[in-house]
């Protein structure tokens, strides 16, 4: 039995992750971190929102309508908002409310490393 490992030159251990599934995964690998993350799920909602360097308002707003509805009602739009605030690193919905800027409306993802789905939603 051959096993097959990553020879390539690499900077960090997520580019040494990235290698290893790359030269392991016989049907292909795609190393966007976006790649199998839909919005069909509240947690895929979740993680759009979270890997997002910034989000419009209008949008975010929208995320929690859809997680809402996701939910069969169960997280009410209020929670949902404060679950997208959470997402992007501020205390509350309020908090996140006060730091929108711009004609757009944009927020700034408050979460360090949100590009690669490093990001930690909950500290529990």
């Amino acid at each position: 039995m051959t096993s097959l490992t990553a020879h390539a030159k690499t900077q960090s251990l997520y580019e040494k992750y990235l290698a290893f599934l790359s030269s392991n995964n016989p049907t292909g690998f795609v190393s966007d971190p976006h790649v199998g993350i839909n919005d069909t799920t509240v947690s895929g909602v979740l993680l759009t929102v979270l890997m997002s360097e910034t989000y419009e308002l209008k949008a975010l707003k929208y995320s929690a309508k859809k997680i809402r509805r996701l939910s069969d009602k169960s997280i009410t739009h209020t929670q949902a908002l404060e679950l997208c605030a959470l997402a992007l690193g501020y205390s509350n919905y309020h908090e996140l409310s006060k730091h929108h800027s711009g004609a757009r409306d944009l927020i700034q993802n408050q979460r360090q490393g949100v590009t690669h789905g490093h990001g930690k939603l909950f500290d529990c």
